[in-house]
């Protein structure tokens, strides 16, 4: 009886070693460690009205992998930086940068650092579920949301004193040029990509812990087309 008790208690504890860490925090509450992105390959031959030819939509993509040369790229082609100090591969008011791209992929979300080239984790397990309801973007490789931070705006001192709607504009501008220059590569890499409004915005603020001042503005799917 006294060995039955002993493994009982043994169990119980290994439970719920799993379910928390040091620190209290739940599984679900733990963030994926930051993912360093490769350098971009700046030399790959891609014309640009080549790429304007092919750009297009379409959902038709299944739920096989991308590389992480193409993530990487993908996400330097969105907003990159591609000359010094700072400057973007995607044009901004202000030079501000209030958006920012999180990366929904199926390890977890992620905060794109452009000015690293790397992945910050937010928050780690599967969810995709809050792309919406398009069952493609639930099991697509890649989904990115293009969130507007108006903090940013509130910390700049030219545009401290602008209004919410001037702000929503200026930041709109640029995830469309961000959107833009991802279904670019796409066109010339041959992957599927849409733009999509129908991400679950309230879901999707609760797994990726934003904050008060981040308001999601559109999301993007890219995945290898059928």
């Amino acid at each position: 009886m006294i060995a039955i008790r002993i493994c009982l208690a043994a169990l119980v504890l290994s439970t719920v070693c799993r379910a928390e860490d040091p620190a209290g925090n739940t599984t679900q509450d733990k963030m994926p460690p930051a993912r360093q992105l490769a350098a971009p390959r700046l030399d790959q031959p891609a014309p640009l009205m080549a790429a304007l030819q092919h750009r297009k939509t379409s959902r038709e993509m299944g739920s096989g992998p991308l590389t992480e040369q193409q993530i990487s790229e993908i996400l330097w082609s969105a907003d990159g930086v591609n000359r010094p100090p700072n400057g973007r591969t995607s044009p901004s008011a202000l030079s501000v940068y209030p958006v920012e791209i999180y990366v929904v992929l199926e390890t977890g979300i992620y905060v794109y650092e452009p000015s690293r080239q790397e992945l910050r984790g937010v928050a780690a397990g599967d969810h995709r579920k809050t792309m919406g309801g398009q069952d493609f973007a639930q099991t697509a490789p890649l989904n990115l949301v293009f969130v507007m931070d108006s903090g940013k705006y509130q910390a700049n001192q030219s545009t401290a004193k602008s209004n919410p709607e001037d702000q929503m504009r200026w930041a709109s501008v640029e995830a469309g040029a961000q959107a833009q220059n991802v279904y670019l590569y796409c066109a010339a890499e041959k992957l599927a990509a849409v733009i999509r409004a129908g991400v679950d915005s309230a879901k999707f603020a609760a797994a990726a812990k934003l904050r008060p001042t981040q308001k999601v503005i559109v999301a993007q799917t890219i995945g290898q087309p059928r």
